[in-house]
């Protein structure tokens, strides 16, 4: 289980950025040597709003939606384990993509890097 409190959003890089690590590892597409590569590359993470795009805001909301059902099935947050859901949700065709899979996506664009 993930617990984030107010306290932690004050180095919200580190924590997305870590998080983000953890993901690529657990879905096998980094090993040590490219988690070096990443962090240099995403040192420094900054939102953007929707500007109110509904394709955007409609597959965050997918997302959402798919993701309470996934915890739920784990039994609740205290059972879920973030990067099951997290493969799991990068494992979901995404229309945004043409249908394809953010696993995939991601796959393709660490191999370019390369």
């Amino acid at each position: 289980m993930v617990q984030i409190f107010c306290s932690h959003l004050a180095d919200f890089n580190a924590l997305f950025t870590d998080g983000f690590i953890n993901q690529l590892k657990f879905d096998q597409l980094i090993d040590d040597h490219q988690e070096i590569e990443i962090r240099k590359l995403y040192d420094k993470i900054v939102l953007s709003n929707t500007d109110n795009d509904k394709r955007v805001i409609g597959s965050m909301n997918d997302y959402v939606y798919n993701l309470k059902f996934m915890v739920a099935d784990d039994g609740g947050i205290k059972n879920a384990n973030p990067n099951m859901i997290g493969n799991l949700l990068n494992s979901t065709p995404m229309k945004a993509i043409n249908y394809g899979f953010s696993i995939d996506r991601m796959r393709n664009e660490i191999k370019n890097q390369e």
